[in-house]
């Protein structure tokens, strides 16, 4: 099983949704939500994206802020998207 995990997430407002959606941005999944904190605590989630993406050649993480600011990276699936997410801030 693949993973991805996000160490660090910076300039952004708290808390933060972590998205899990299609390569246009469709079939949006929430993953998890990051609080708050001056320095981002050790926060960690564990997911294995939705059976929907399982063919999918390509899947894109989206972070959005409190403020609506969005970042995201698309997520290059090599035979499908059998993969765990995981997302940990570290201070």
């Amino acid at each position: 099983m693949k993973q991805v995990r996000i160490t660090l997430v910076s300039g952004a407002t708290y808390p933060i949704e972590v998205f899990i959606t299609d390569f246009y941005g469709n079939n949006r999944y929430l993953l998890g939500t990051i609080s708050s904190g001056p320095v981002p605590p050790t926060v960690t989630y564990n997911t294995v994206i939705p059976s929907i993406f399982n063919t999918a050649p390509q899947v894109k993480l989206l972070i959005i802020d409190s403020e609506g600011c969005e970042t995201s990276k698309i997520l290059e699936c090599t035979f499908n998207c059998l993969f765990e997410i995981i997302i940990s801030l570290l201070p």
